[in-house]
């Protein structure tokens, strides 16, 4: 879990570079990467109400 969070805070850095640099897509990176991770986090609480095991893909492991 933390490896995604991790991961998304640099798609989130990254996206803001680039919003300053080249405003459509750094603006359109932001949109995909705040679309994935909501998708991901109610994905996710489903299986584990469901007591199935959950994995975020697209991750990179740091830890």
């Amino acid at each position: 879990m933390v490896n995604f969070h991790l991961t998304i805070t640099l798609a989130f850095m990254l996206g803001i570079v680039l919003l300053v640099l080249l405003f459509q897509v750094g603006l359109l990176l932001l949109i995909l990467v705040a679309a994935y991770t909501l998708i991901l986090i109610f994905w996710n609480a489903k299986k584990i109400i469901k007591n199935e095991g959950y994995r975020y893909p697209l991750s990179i492991r740091f830890i």
